[in-house]
């Protein structure tokens, strides 16, 4: 390897990149990584100064030759830095060598301060200010669009969670990150980021493919023998969903969930003690697109739910249209979840202590709200949740998961829009809300059906003791919907800043 850069550099990051058993060949551009703070001025500007200062022209002269040496005497120094900079970038993506490519860069920048050269805006705007990583969005950065009062990029660093912004024109949806589209280079993926995006995939197309199985089983003759007593079955005699599933450890702990936990990745913080001896409701917030945080948390025991919160029968709630589709709902009872109707709550409250129910309270009018960096959620007319508290005496639990409605983008939908119109009615008439959105792909970053990789903290609060109310009124229902207002804000602005400091206030409605 070989570069004109001094002597006891070349020597330490000849040592540090052979550590890593990779080859380096660089191509050294001085003018692409930094910007001489003593560099000459264009020929253009020259020739207006001359014409301008006919008279000054030897002192002009005599400057620029002066500019001209000093440049010359940092000429090594800038091709050190490029050198470092275009090896840093090499390292990370080609061997997925964090550690060196963060120390590349930091040496850059320690060079650059001593020797007094500035490095260029373009290529500090690509370094985390804070670790000094590299940012390259799907590898070490994840970026998306914000859009309230004006149009910015924020680029968060995967390593620190530090996060960039950046000014840019109105454009429609991901179209800045469109523009500078980034390919998956399957061969050099790490194996273990490979295998995320797999368990990912797998849980995107579990309804697709559900659906067509059902589709086929109806059309398709041939299987009409095993159709109709299976959807007599399920429609007249199995109400497992109603009554807490067919709970499957061995697919709640199956591999693939952590692999789906790291891909985000997604984390759980408990920071209290339950009582085996009461009930609970857990209301989860927000809904995001598809609730990611909610199902890897609690249907899975990916984060360890079994071990941080023993000895509680935890059941994750959904739609009820859910449980009719064939094999889907076999699938979704393996994992605990049941369906969110009232007779389902109640009969799972019913069974006595140690029971709990997850509600994902602002549900699919919610979804509607799930924009990247907004916390909006649907909560001051949800009190149904309440009221089954106080008849069951169940405690409440507010729980946030922060970075939940980071993961997918959504076409801008307003109150009062015509699109928005349009999404609700079909909520209305369907019971399911129809969100525009979008992600990544399997072998590109910036555009498909996959969620994003950005971090979800998925935070529970301190119960809240409820009484056991027969018949509450309506001043106590308003009463304890009240408290558990105050209580969800105070969680969300306790764990903001540490957990999602770039992300909007709280906003309900």
């Amino acid at each position: 390897m070989e570069t004109n850069a001094n002597t006891n550099t070349t020597t330490t990051t000849s040592e540090i990149v052979k550590t890593t058993n990779v080859e380096v060949v660089v191509v050294v551009d001085t003018e692409l990584a930094v910007t001489n703070t003593n560099a000459t001025p264009t020929n253009k500007n020259n020739n207006n100064n001359n014409n301008k200062n006919n008279n000054n022209g030897n002192s002009n002269s005599n400057n620029n030759n002066t500019k001209k040496n000093d440049c010359m005497k940092n000429g090594d120094t800038m091709k050190r830095i490029n050198f470092l900079y275009q090896a840093s970038h090499f390292l990370l993506t080609q061997s997925g060598n964090q550690a060196i490519s963060s120390f590349y860069n930091n040496s850059m920048k320690q060079i650059a301060q001593k020797s007094v050269v500035r490095i260029n805006s373009n290529v500090k705007r690509t370094i985390c200010k804070k670790c000094s990583t590299l940012l390259i969005s799907g590898l070490s950065s994840s970026a998306r669009i914000q859009e309230k009062r004006e149009c910015h990029m924020v680029i968060t660093c995967n390593n620190c969670q530090k996060s960039k912004r950046f000014h840019c024109k109105k454009k429609p949806l991901r179209s800045v990150i469109r523009n500078t589209a980034i390919w998956v280079d399957i061969l050099n993926v790490p194996m273990h980021r490979r295998l995320e995006t797999l368990a990912v995939f797998l849980y995107a197309m579990v309804l697709p493919v559900t659906l067509v199985m059902a589709f086929n089983m109806i059309v398709i003759p041939l299987f009409w023998g095993i159709t109709i007593p299976y959807f007599i079955w399920i429609l007249f005699y199995d109400h497992s969903h109603e009554s807490g599933g067919r709970r499957w450890n061995v697919a709640r702990n199956f591999i693939i969930w952590k692999y789906f936990k790291n891909y985000f990745p997604i984390s759980l913080i408990v920071n209290s003690n339950f009582d085996a001896s009461k009930k609970y409701i857990f209301a989860y917030h927000p809904h995001g697109i598809i609730s990611i945080g909610a199902f890897c948390n609690f249907a899975t025991n990916a984060n360890g739910i079994d071990e941080k919160i023993p000895n509680l029968d935890i059941h994750l709630l959904t739609l009820e249209s859910n449980f009719k589709i064939p094999f889907l709902r076999e699938i979704l009872m393996w994992f605990g979840v049941c369906s969110v109707s009232k007779k389902s709550c109640e009969t799972i409250l019913k069974k006595g202590p140690g029971q709990a129910i997850v509600i994902v309270v602002g549900g699919a009018e919610e979804s509607l709200d799930a924009h990247p960096g907004q916390n909006e959620i649907t909560l001051k007319k949800r009190k149904g949740f309440v009221k089954l508290a106080l008849t069951h005496g169940a405690s409440l639990v507010p729980v946030y998961s922060f970075g939940e409605n980071d993961i997918f983008d959504q076409v801008p939908n307003p109150r009062g829009s015509l699109i928005r119109t349009i999404q609700t009615k079909i909520k209305d008439l369907t019971g399911i809300a129809p969100p525009i959105f979008m992600g990544r792909g399997i072998f590109n970053y910036d555009f498909g059906m996959l969620p994003v990789r950005h971090p979800i903290v998925t935070v529970i609060g301190e119960p809240i003791d409820i009484p056991k109310i027969k018949n509450p009124s309506t001043d106590v229902i308003e009463l304890y919907h009240k408290l558990y207002i105050d209580a969800i804000k105070d969680l969300f602005n306790k764990y903001k800043d540490q957990y999602d400091s770039n992300t909007g206030d709280l906003k309900i409605n």
